[in-house]
């Protein structure tokens, strides 16, 4: 029997407000759980990590998990179209993320974890109205 993911929201208390549209924001991060939690589909201790800080005018979010990682095969091919591992996967999940963060001016960053897992870090800036540039 599968052990339910266990969730660790950490962060910096109070942190500045993004301009970014809220159903998006909520996209790429159901997209975000959804590719950890698949990951993870056999562990029996999985884990997703949630961290949130600020750093130089840029607030940054992260999520990350105690699955395998991503393959090296596709490092250099995440945020392309169609490019999954998954049996079942569309290889959308990603671009689209990448995408939608872009728009809101903002990167992201994939990595694997030492000794396992994968770790996504969102950055987007702080909205104009919060860093004093009415």
């Amino acid at each position: 029997m599968k052990t339910p993911c266990r969730s660790t929201p950490t962060g910096a208390e109070g942190l500045p407000k993004v301009g970014a549209d809220p159903s998006l924001l909520r996209q790429v991060l159901v997209n975000l759980f959804k590719n950890a939690q698949e990951a993870m589909a056999e562990s029996l201790d999985a884990h997703i990590d949630v961290t949130t800080r600020l750093e130089a005018e840029t607030v940054i979010l992260c999520i990350e998990d105690n699955g395998p990682g991503f393959p090296d095969s596709l490092m250099s091919r995440l945020f392309e179209p169609y490019a999954t591992n998954k049996p079942k996967g569309t290889g959308l999940g990603l671009p689209i993320v990448k995408k939608i963060i872009e728009e809101h001016h903002g990167s992201i960053e994939v990595r694997n974890l030492t000794p396992k897992g994968a770790g996504v870090c969102i950055r987007l800036p702080v909205t104009a109205q919060e860093n004093g540039d009415e």
